[in-house]
């Protein structure tokens, strides 16, 4: 019997400075500040659970001259 192709994702983005010592994503956000994300607290919403895991860098590119 095939599988069903329908299934429902369950997604978590955070944008931010990671500080792992801390657990913490640090977001700054214009006219507002920064703002804190428990990075722990978030990924133990996930325990157990079969996923995928990706992380990204961002970096500035050096301007031609």
């Amino acid at each position: 019997m095939a599988n069903p192709k329908s299934k429902r994702d369950n997604n978590l983005t955070l944008v931010g400075k990671l500080n792992l010592e801390e657990g913490l994503i640090t977001e700054t956000v214009k006219d507002v500040g920064e703002i804190n994300y428990s990075f722990f607290d978030y990924l133990k919403e996930f325990d157990g659970k079969e996923v995928s895991f990706s992380i990204k860098e961002k970096q500035d590119l050096p301007p031609l001259t």
